[in-house]
């Protein structure tokens, strides 16, 4: 009965170790990758459009059917 009660608080301690090694290597990870995503989210501004409409335009709703595109 003894070996069992051992066996199975080895069992334990073992998955404690394994555990907080995820756990280290999650952190790791984190702040390796913490640098490089912050300079990724900053990124290239947004494009500006190609060609500029007057502003009285920009907010116009366009009808549907004129934007559908279809293939003859």
């Amino acid at each position: 009965m003894a070996s069992r009660i051992g066996l199975r608080m080895q069992l334990m301690r073992d998955q404690l170790q394994q555990e907080e090694q995820r756990e280290r290597q999650q952190q790791h990870q984190n702040a390796v990758l913490q640098p490089y995503m912050q300079q990724r989210m900053a990124g290239p501004p947004a494009p500006t459009p190609a060609i500029s409409a007057p502003q009285q335009y920009q907010s116009m709703q366009v009808p549907v059917e004129i934007l559908k595109v279809s293939r003859d």
